[in-house]
């Protein structure tokens, strides 16, 4: 492969046969709870398996094993301001965290119909704060099954780490150390049904049902669980890319907020909205949904009508440059806060340079605005808005076909309207990993 084409091959490697089947999966991304940017000081492995584009029925078979381990530098692993009214006892200072992991990505073809597995399987040991180290697990399977008159495609998923400590809240006068350790898992089950062929008119419904539970019985206030429903029809064609209208119905439930004897918060959101996605030639994508929503929660909460949107571009600028901008925005429920539900959104760019065959380049930022609405007051300090900045750079290092180098460094901050909440950080982390 000739160095200057490096970039413009790997992305027309991620069309293709895996793109004819795309269509019923975008409806069913837009209408999904958006989650901001992945805070980058939870990365220690590699991303997330879901990351990567899933299989469907005439997609290409994938077969890969990776192993690796990343060290990484933070000189405020607790996430605590200087400032802050409350300081705690543990979990506070610089640190190095080792995490060793290893990363599945498989898909076989029956027939006419796939199996696929995605998962990644990791622990994370803290050179100074042990009480952090925990298991990181990410295991998401999928059936995708081509019948004579409609498509269905089975997935789930189970993720489980430990919690993001600059998200985390601390509860009153007590300990912050009693609430830090926290493992978090979310599950979930998505069933969905496309009808028609590749090319024309295809109607999809989709039922989704997702819950997440914190393992600190502090946290557990945090948990919920939700129920997606989401008709459309969709309408793919060579000229005109895929578009998709859908509506969408979520409800979403905290069962350890009791607001009445037999009511729990949580809150409904009914919505109507569209998604496109096009590729303009080699250089330019787009990939994109909009809709607009109405939230009513359950209790006393603040009713909120709005736009959900998620907004990708991908630009070839050159043969060995690549930027990818995103601008997301969602009405989501988190187990970070005791929020009945959070206004999460994220904007950002990120610059990929082929320098040669063996070096990649990456430089980058993201800004991401969080609102938080209450049904029940929090205990002690608690946050109603933030802003976090993520500031990054990066280079990974091909040794050969098989093993990689990475090195990564940046900056983070938040800014809260409670004080005690702002933090910076600063990191650094270098990587090995081998691919079988």
């Amino acid at each position: 492969m000739a160095r200057g084409t490096s970039i413009a091959a790997g992305a027309a490697r991620t069309g293709g046969a895996g793109r004819l089947r795309r269509s019923a999966m975008i409806a069913l991304m837009a209408g999904a709870s958006l989650p901001v940017a992945a805070h980058a000081q939870q990365q220690v492995g590699p991303p997330a398996a879901q990351s990567s584009p899933r299989g469907g029925v005439a997609a290409p078979e994938r077969n890969s094993l990776t192993i690796g381990v990343t060290a990484r530098y933070d000189s405020n692993v607790a996430r605590i301001g200087d400032n802050a009214v409350i300081n705690p006892v543990q979990a506070q200072g610089e640190d190095i965290r080792i995490g060793p992991y290893v990363a599945i990505d498989f898909a076989r073809n029956l027939g006419r119909h796939q199996v696929g597995l995605q998962s990644t399987l990791g622990y994370d040991f803290y050179a100074k704060n042990s009480q952090l180290n925990s298991e990181r697990i990410s295991v998401d399977p999928y059936v995708s099954l081509d019948l004579p008159v409609c498509d269905l495609m089975l997935s789930g998923g189970v993720n489980r780490r430990q919690s993001d400590l600059g998200d985390l809240v601390y509860f009153g006068a007590l300990d912050p150390s009693f609430s830090t350790k926290n493992l978090e898992t979310n599950k979930r089950a998505t069933g969905q049904v496309t009808c028609g062929d590749t090319y024309g008119l295809r109607p999809t419904f989709t039922a989704e049902y997702r819950e997440g539970e914190n393992s600190n019985p502090l946290r557990q206030f945090s948990n919920f669980h939700s129920t997606r429903l989401q008709p459309g029809i969709s309408y793919s064609g060579p000229a005109l890319g895929e578009i998709s209208v859908y509506a969408v119905r979520t409800e979403t439930e905290l069962p350890n907020q009791i607001l009445a004897p037999g009511v729990n918060a949580g809150y409904l959101l009914r919505g109507a909205g569209v998604s496109y996605r096009r590729s303009i030639g080699t250089r330019l994508t787009f990939d994109g949904s909009v809709s607009y929503v109405d939230l009513q929660p359950r209790g006393s909460a603040q009713s909120q009508e709005g736009l959900n949107t998620a907004i990708n571009l991908t630009l070839i600028a050159g043969p060995r440059l690549q930027l990818v901008a995103f601008a997301n925005r969602a009405f989501t429920s988190s187990l970070n806060s005791n929020a009945s539900y959070e206004i999460n959104e994220a904007y950002g760019l990120t610059a990929n340079y082929a320098a040669n065959d063996r070096l990649r380049l990456r430089l980058g930022g993201s800004i991401s605005p969080r609102s938080y609405f209450y049904d029940v007051t929090p205990i002690g300090p608690f946050i109603t808005s933030q802003t976090q900045h993520d500031i990054f750079a990066g280079a990974t290092y091909n040794l050969n076909r098989r093993m990689s180098l990475t090195f990564d460094t940046g900056y983070q901050n938040r800014r809260a309207d409670a004080f005690a909440f702002n933090y910076d950080n600063y990191y650094a982390a270098v990587g090995l990993l081998f691919r079988i």
